[in-house]
């Protein structure tokens, strides 16, 4: 017990270092009504939190929107939609993240055949968010760029907690997959289609992938219920409070974390055979907005994603402040 409250301290602690110092599951839920273009966001996601210590076993991100990043050539080649209208209702992100997967087993130094391979991704993000506010719509454009392998340090992130925290020190990380260049295309697109007495909302959601990353397509729906502004709005002295619920079916293709870089050779791998094309994955979460802060909590879940494999959950947290 002692050990998991030390471990839940550092978590927090690290994501106020990686705001200091510096994908795939980690959610991004700013408040959902607020239109603001200049913000900071810190999120981390750990299985700590539901128990457990394998497959996606972390991740954090941390973002930058301003308004001055639409300027660069990068954003002005993002798709933005069609309508000219809406371009003053964009916002642009710059984002660095991590995320780190083991298998089942990290205490044992051979390796784990038919099970998950370790590895790690490191990526630099460039977003442009599009919100159409008469339709409450939105549209979501994203560049990543990086790499998966050692040089994402996912091993002495990992090594450096477990010791930290006294538990485990993972054995069987010299077997990762190998660096290899990741470069993907991901658009995302949330419609309001339900909305009573700014209450209860529903939304429909869809998402592309497509690069050296994962490739897949996603569709799925959320509930949100609680406290919410009429619209999108500026208004950063209001407070709300909502929870939500999202479920999202998953058709996958390739994933890096388990097949490997397209570019290098493994010592293993899952390989596409043994991939589960189609699996599903939920969240659960709060989201409270007090003026320019945010705060929100997220339990993920997601099916099989491989033969012989089993389900897995996580917990996350995330903080956003408004500038």
């Amino acid at each position: 017990m002692k050990h998991t409250v030390l471990f839940l301290i550092f978590n927090i602690t690290l994501i106020f270092w990686c705001q200091k110092v510096c994908s795939q599951r980690i959610v991004d839920h700013l408040p959902s009504t607020v239109f603001h273009k200049n913000y900071h966001q810190i999120a981390y996601d750990n299985d700590l939190f539901r128990g457990l210590d394998y497959y996606y076993t972390q991740g954090w991100i941390y973002k930058v929107a301003n308004e001055k990043l639409g300027n660069f050539f990068l954003y002005k080649s993002l798709f933005g939609g069609f309508n000219s209208q809406r371009v003053k209702n964009q916002i642009f992100v710059i984002g660095a993240e991590s995320s780190a997967y083991t298998p089942t087993s990290i205490t044992k130094q051979n390796l784990l055949d038919t099970d998950r391979p370790y590895s790690a991704t490191l990526t630099l993000n460039f977003s442009k968010i599009t919100l159409d506010t008469i339709r409450n719509f939105k549209l979501s454009s994203e560049l990543i760029l990086g790499v998966i392998g050692p040089l994402a340090l996912g091993k002495q992130m990992q090594t450096s907690i477990h010791k930290l925290t006294n538990n485990d020190e993972p054995q069987g990380w010299k077997y990762q997959l190998e660096n290899s260049a990741l470069v993907n295309y991901n658009l995302a697109i949330s419609q309001r289609i339900i909305n009573v007495f700014n209450v209860l909302r529903a939304n429909v959601l869809g998402r592309m992938q497509v690069g050296t990353m994962s490739d897949r397509i996603s569709l799925g729906a959320e509930v949100e219920t609680g406290n919410f502004l009429s619209k999108f709005s500026k208004n950063l002295q209001s407070k709300q409070l909502y929870f939500y619920y999202n479920s999202v079916a998953h058709f996958t293709l390739y994933d890096a974390t388990l097949q490997g870089g397209i570019f290098t050779k493994n010592i293993y791998t899952i390989d596409f055979q043994h991939i589960n094309h189609l699996k599903y994955e939920q969240h659960l979460g709060i989201q409270l907005m007090l003026k320019r802060f945010a705060v929100g909590f997220d339990f993920g879940n997601i099916t099989e994603e491989f033969k012989i494999s089993k389900s897995h959950s996580w917990g996350g947290i995330n903080l956003t402040f408004y500038r």
